[in-house]
C-alpha cells in the first residue's frame, strides 16, 4: 500500500528549529507568514490522511529531523514539491490552468475543488475514467478512494496491467502487487518499457499527432485526452468491433475488458484480427495473455499470420518501411488508408475505384472488406471473382458468405476455380513454387502478372488497358552510387497547417529507404502556436529535423529562403506542408541525378483527395525549357542543388502563387542538366484552397505567369512575349515580340508545285507579315524536289530556312516570325507549326516516336483542346518536326549533313533533319500560336517515308520518347473537344 501516516502536529517550536536548520530550503519564508493556511482551507483529517511524509521527503530531499508536514506547508506547497506519489503538482497546474488560478498550493486547489471538477491529480490518473470504471467513486475524492480501496486489488489506470507490467520488469524482485503499482505511479509510467500489453507510444502517436508534443508525453495524452475522445488505445483495438461481440462492457474500459476476459470468449479486438484464423496456426488457445498479445510479442516473429487479409512479408514490402512501428499495427494505424496492399490477392485502389460508396464511407479498404465486403460479394482483386468461385465450390454456401476470406482458409483442392480464365490445378502443374505449397493463385499473382510497382487504374476496370512510359534505363541503375549518398534537405514551409495532413508529410520524409536527409521547417509565423509547438515536438523525436519560426509572416517565398539559408544539404528538395512523399522518392531522384550527373531534376506526380484517396495522376516530358515557358509543368518533386539555389537567388516573394515556376525559369539559366524520372514518387492533396483542388483557388495567377517568363525572356534575350491564353486557365501564348529593328533575312521555299493564284496569295501574306523574306519555288517533285532544295540551301545567304508546302494555309502572316522566334535560339534545329483541318481536328502536333515507327502526336484532336496537360494548347520540344510548315536554321543544316535524297519527299527529308539533329544534343520545337490549315485528307508524311525512316532511325526508335506520353498518341487517348 501506498503510504498514509500521519504527518505531524501543525503548531510549535519544533518543526520551526528543524526547518531553520534547513534554511537553503526556506529563504526568508519564516518571517512572510504561511503561504498556504491549512486550518482555514483543508480539514486537517484529511491532510494527515493523505500527505505522505517519507514520499515527501524524497521529493523534497528532507533529512527525517524536519517536520515534513511542516515543511510542505511553509514552503513545499509553493515550490510544487509533490505531498503524495498519486498527486503530481506540475501536471494539476497546467491541467487547472482553465479553471483559473490555483493559488500557492496546488494540493489544496485540488482537495476543495479540483477533484470535484473531474480534474485529475496524476498525468496516469483520469478523474472521468476511474468514475466509469467504479460508480461508487462518483462522490468520493480519488486519491482517498484508491488508498482505502489499494491500488494492487483495483483498475486505477487505463494504462497498468499488473502481469504484462512485471513481466516487461524482471529486475523488480518483489511479488508484492503494491510494490508494482507504486513503482509505475511513481517511475514506470515514464521509463520507456511497456506498461499495458497494447499500446505502443510510436503507433498511438500514428493515430493522435498531437500526442507527439504533448507536455507530459504520449502516455498521458492517452489517458487524459485519447480514451474520452475516442482515440483507440491501439491500432489494433477497435473499440466498436470489440462492443458488437461484448456489448456488457460498454460501460467499461473496453480495453482492460478485453486482456482480464473478452479473449477467453473467444472476442476479436478488431476486423482484421481472426481468432479462429490465428489459433489454427498456434496449435489452440495462447494460454495466459490474449491472441493479440500474443501475435504482437511472439506470433509475428514466427511468421504467423493475424488474419487471412494480412501477408507480413508482402506488407512490408508494399509499404517499404514502418520506421520504429510494428508493420500490423502501422497497417492498422495508416498503411490501410495509404492503400499499400497487405495481401497478393487484394488490390485496395481498384477496391475503392470498383466501390465509390466504400471510397466515400473513409473506411480504410481492408477493414471493409474484412467487415462487410467479403458478405457482399465485393470483388478484392481482378483475378478473384466472388461469384464464379462460389458457382464451383463445394461449399457454395459458405464461399458466398466468405468470399476470399473463404478461398484463403479453403484446402488446395478447393480453390480450383477463382476466375473464370484461371485453373488452379493446371498452374500448380507448371509452376515449382505452386508445387512447394504456394497457393497458385497467389504464385501468379506476384511472379507472372505486371509488376506491382505499375498502378493498375480504375480505367482497367473498364476495359481500357493504360500504358506508361518506362525509362530508357534499367530502373536499377537510378539508384544512388555505393558509397556516394550526398545530403538531401527537404524544404518544408508551413503556416497554421492543418496537424493531420502536416504529421503525414512529416511521416513520409521520416518513412525514406534513403537515409542520407534531413528535413527543415519553417513556421512562418503562424498566427497560433500550434503548428509550431507540433514541429518542435516531431523535432525532439527526431534530430534530423530542424524547426525554425518566422516572427512575421513573410510568405512562402521567404518561408522557404529560410528554409534555404538553414539547409546543409547538397541538395535540396521541395516539400508542400500537407502532400505526401513515396518511401523511395529520394532514393530514386538522387540516384537519377547522380546517374546524369544533372544539377536539377523532377518527377512524376499523383494527386490524393484530401482525405486522401486516390484522385489522378500526371505524367511529364523530359526537360522541355520551350514547354516550361507556357505550362508550369515541373512541379513535384524537384530537387536541386543548394548552391545553384542559392546562386539564383532562392524564390522571389514578387511571384508568390508560382514562386516554384519562376524559380525554375531562373534556374535554367544557369543549367541545362535537368533530369526527369518518370515515375510517381510524389503525392499532391487536393485540399480545398490549393490549385490542386481548383485552378482558381489562388485567384488570377496567369498575369504573375506571364510577367515571370517575360522576366526569363529579358535575361535570355528571346525575342518572344507570353501573354495570358484567351481560353485556358494557366496557359500562356508565347507571340513574336514586335521589334522595329530589321529582321535577319529569311529563304521561304514553296514546294509541292503551287499554282499562280496560291503564290500570288502568299506574295500578299508574306508583305503583310512585315518579314524580310525572299520567295522561291521548287518546280520538281518528290527526289527531283529533294535535289533542287539542296542546291538552293547550297547558295542561300540567308539564316533561316522555311519549307512552305503550298496545300498549307498558315493561320496568321505572323507565321514566319513565329519560327523566327524560336530558331533564334542556337540549341533549335528545326521549328514547325501544328497542322489542322479546316474543321478544326489535328493533323500533327509535332512527331514522336516508338518502335513501331513516327506518329503525329495528337491526331484527330481538336486544335483548341488543352490536350494533355497544355501539350496542344502551348509550344513544347518533339523528337522530331512533321510540318507541312516548318524552319531549319541553316547553319544547324549545314552542320548536321547532307537531305537524304533517297526519301521522297522535300518535307521527309527536312523530318530526317530533325531526326539527326538530336544526336547532336539539339532541340525541335512544335508551335501552337500559330497552325497550318490542310485539306481534311492530308497526311503527316507519305505511307512509304514514314517506313524508310522507321528502317533508317531503328536504334533512335527503339528508346523512348523523351518529349511523348501515351496519351499523346490518338489509339491510346480519348479525342478532346472543344
Amino acid at each position: 500500500m501506498l503510504g498514509r501516516t500521519g504527518g505531524g502536529t501543525l503548531e510549535g517550536d519544533g518543526f520551526r528549529r528543524a526547518l531553520r536548520a534547513h534554511r537553503r530550503d526556506l529563504p526568508g519564508l519564516l518571517d512572510q507568514g504561511d503561504p498556504c493556511d491549512w486550518n482555514i482551507r483543508v480539514d486537517t483529517d484529511i491532510v494527515s490522511r493523505l500527505f505522505d511524509p517519507a514520499w515527501y521527503r524524497s521529493q523534497a530531499k528532507l533529512d527525517t529531523s524536519v517536520d515534513a508536514l511542516a515543511h510542505f506547508r511553509l514552503a513545499g506547497a509553493k515550490r510544487k514539491y509533490s505531498p503524495h506519489p498519486l498527486f503530481h503538482p506540475e501536471f494539476y497546474v497546467w491541467q487547472a490552468a482553465e479553471l483559473g488560478p490555483v493559488g500557492d498550493c496546488p494540493f489544496t486547489h485540488y482537495l476543495t475543488e479540483g477533484w470535484r471538477a473531474g480534474l485529475s491529480p496524476h498525468p496516469m490518473l483520469s478523474v472521468p475514467w476511474l468514475r466509469q470504471q467504479h460508480p461508487t467513486l462518483q462522490d468520493a475524492e480519488p486519491i482517498q478512494f484508491l488508498m482505502d480501496t489499494g491500488l494492487e486489488k483495483v483498475a486505477f489506470s487505463p494504462l497498468f496491467v499488473p502481469g504484462p507490467y512485471r513481466a516487461a520488469r524482471p529486475h523488480l524482485a518483489s511479488s508484492d502487487g503494491a510494490d508494482f503499482a507504486r513503482h509505475f505511479i511513481t517511475v514506470g509510467w515514464r521509463d520507456g518499457l511497456p506498461t499495458h500489453p497494447l499500446f505502443s507510444p510510436d503507433a498511438y502517436v500514428l493515430q493522435a499527432p498531437a500526442a507527439a508534443t504533448y507536455e507530459f508525453g504520449v502516455a498521458a495524452h492517452y489517458v487524459q485526452d485519447g480514451w474520452r475522445s475516442g482515440t483507440p488505445i491501439s491500432p489494433a483495438f477497435d473499440r466498436h468491433w470489440y462492443l458488437r461481440q461484448q456489448p456488457a462492457a460498454a460501460s467499461l474500459d473496453a480495453a482492460l475488458h478485453y486482456i482480464n476476459i473478452g479473449w477467453r470468449l473467444g472476442a476479436s479486438p478488431n476486423p482484421l484480427f481472426d481468432v479462429s484464423w490465428y489459433e489454427h496456426q498456434i496449435g489452440g488457445a495462447p494460454g495466459n495473455e490474449s491472441h493479440l498479445e500474443h501475435y504482437l510479442s511472439k506470433g509475428w516473429r514466427d511468421h504467423k499470420s493475424p488474419h487471412p487479409l494480412f501477408d507480413l512479408h508482402w506488407y512490408v514490402a508494399a509499404a517499404k518501411t514502418t520506421g520504429a512501428v510494428h508493420p500490423y499495427l502501422h497497417f492498422l494505424a495508416v498503411g490501410d488508408a495509404m492503400r499499400h496492399s497487405a495481401h497478393p490477392l487484394f488490390n485496395p485502389t481498384l477496391y475503392l475505384a470498383w466501390y465509390p460508396d466504400v471510397a466515400a464511407s473513409g473506411v480504410p479498404p481492408h477493414r471493409h472488406y474484412a467487415a462487410a465486403g467479403h458478405r457482399e460479394m465485393r470483388r478484392p482483386h481482378p483475378m478473384f471473382d466472388p461469384e464464379h468461385y462460389a458457382w464451383h465450390s463445394p461449399n457454395p454456401a459458405e464461399a458466398v458468405r466468405g468470399g476470399l476470406l473463404h478461398y484463403l482458409r479453403a484446402q488446395p483442392s478447393e480453390r480450383r476455380h477463382p476466375h473464370p480464365l484461371f485453373d488452379g490445378e493446371a498452374l500448380r502443374a507448371q509452376s515449382t513454387r505452386a508445387m512447394a505449397g504456394v497457393d497458385p493463385l497467389v504464385d501468379y499473382v506476384q511472379s507472372r502478372m505486371a509488376p506491382r510497382s505499375k498502378t493498375i487504374s480504375a480505367a482497367a476496370w473498364k476495359g481500357r488497358v493504360k500504358t506508361r512510359r518506362s525509362s530508357a534505363q534499367d530502373p536499377s541503375k537510378s539508384r544512388p552510387r555505393p558509397g556516394h549518398q550526398p545530403l538531401v534537405s527537404v524544404l518544408l514551409p508551413v503556416y497554421s497547417s492543418p496537424q493531420p495532413h502536416l504529421a503525414r508529410a512529416i511521416e513520409s520524409v521520416r518513412a525514406q529507404t534513403y537515409p542520407a536527409w534531413e528535413l527543415v521547417i519553417v513556421d512562418d509565423g503562424s498566427p497560433k502556436m500550434d503548428t509550431f509547438r507540433f514541429c518542435e515536438g516531431e523535432a525532439r523525436r527526431d534530430p534530423r529535423l530542424k524547426v525554425i519560426r518566422n516572427k512575421k509572416n513573410g510568405g512562402i517565398s521567404a518561408a522557404t529562403n529560410t528554409a534555404l539559408n538553414a539547409a546543409t544539404g547538397e541538395f535540396v528538395a521541395m516539400l508542400d506542408h500537407d502532400d505526401v512523399l513515396k518511401p523511395e522518392a529520394l532514393e530514386l531522384l538522387v540516384g537519377k541525378l547522380l546517374d546524369e550527373e544533372a544539377d536539377a531534376a523532377y518527377s512524376d506526380q499523383a494527386y490524393i483527395t484530401d482525405a486522401g484517396g486516390w484522385d489522378g495522376e500526371f505524367h511529364k516530358p523530359d526537360w522541355s525549357p520551350t514547354f516550361l515557358y507556357g505550362v508550369m509543368y515541373v512541379g513535384h518533386l524537384l530537387i536541386v542543388r543548394r548552391e545553384l539555389a542559392l546562386r539564383v537567388g532562392g524564390f522571389d516573394s514578387k511571384f508568390d502563387r508560382v514562386q516554384d515556376f519562376e524559380f525554375m525559369l531562373r534556374v535554367s539559366e544557369h543549367t541545362s542538366r535537368i533530369a526527369h524520372l518518370p515515375e510517381i514518387i510524389y503525392y499532391w492533396r487536393r485540399t480545398p484552397g490549393s490549385i490542386a483542388h481548383d485552378a482558381s483557388a489562388k485567384g488570377v495567377i496567369e498575369p504573375l505567369q506571364a510577367a515571370a517568363v517575360n522576366g526569363h525572356f529579358a535575361r535570355t534575350g528571346f525575342p518572344g512575349e507570353a501573354h495570358p491564353h484567351e481560353r485556358l486557365p494557366h496557359r500562356l501564348r508565347i507571340v513574336p515580340k514586335v521589334d522595329t529593328n530589321a529582321a535577319p533575312p529569311v529563304l521561304i521555299v514553296m514546294g509541292g508545285q503551287p499554282d499562280e493564284a496560291t503564290l500570288a496569295r502568299s506574295r500578299t501574306l508574306l508583305k503583310r507579315s512585315g518579314t524580310a523574306a525572299r520567295l522561291k519555288v521548287l518546280h520538281g517533285s518528290g527526289q527531283a524536289a529533294i535535289s533542287e532544295l539542296e542546291e538552293i540551301v547550297a547558295r542561300t545567304t540567308e539564316q533561316t530556312l522555311v519549307y512552305w508546302d503550298a496545300s498549307a494555309r498558315p493561320s496568321s502572316p505572323q507565321f514566319v516570325r513565329y519560327l523566327e522566334m524560336h530558331l533564334s535560339r542556337e540549341d533549335v534545329a528545326c521549328a514547325a507549326l501544328h497542322s489542322s483541318t479546316r474543321e478544326g481536328l489535328v493533323v500533327q502536333a509535332g512527331g514522336m516516336t516508338s518502335e513501331s515507327g513516327l506518329h503525329a502526336a495528337m491526331k484527330g484532336f481538336h486544335i483548341r483542346a488543352d490536350g494533355h496537360a497544355g501539350s496542344l494548347a502551348c509550344d513544347r520540344e518533339v523528337r522530331a518536326v512533321l510540318g507541312p510548315i516548318l524552319g531549319v536554321r541553316l547553319d544547324r543544316l549545314r552542320e548536321i549533313g547532307p537531305l537524304d535524297r533517297d526519301l521522297g519527299s522535300p518535307v521527309s527529308a527536312l523530318v530526317d533533319i530533325s531526326i539527326r539533329a538530336q544526336g547532336l544534343g539539339l532541340r525541335n520545337v512544335n508551335i501552337a500560336g500559330c497552325v497550318a490549315v490542310v485539306a481534311a485528307n492530308s497526311s503527316a508524311l507519305p505511307a512509304v517515308d514514314q517506313i524508310l525512316l522507321a528502317q533508317k532511325h531503328a536504334a533512335v526508335f527503339s528508346l523512348p520518347d523523351p518529349y511523348a506520353l501515351p496519351m499523346y498518341d490518338t489509339e491510346r487517348a480519348t479525342k478532346l473537344s472543344v
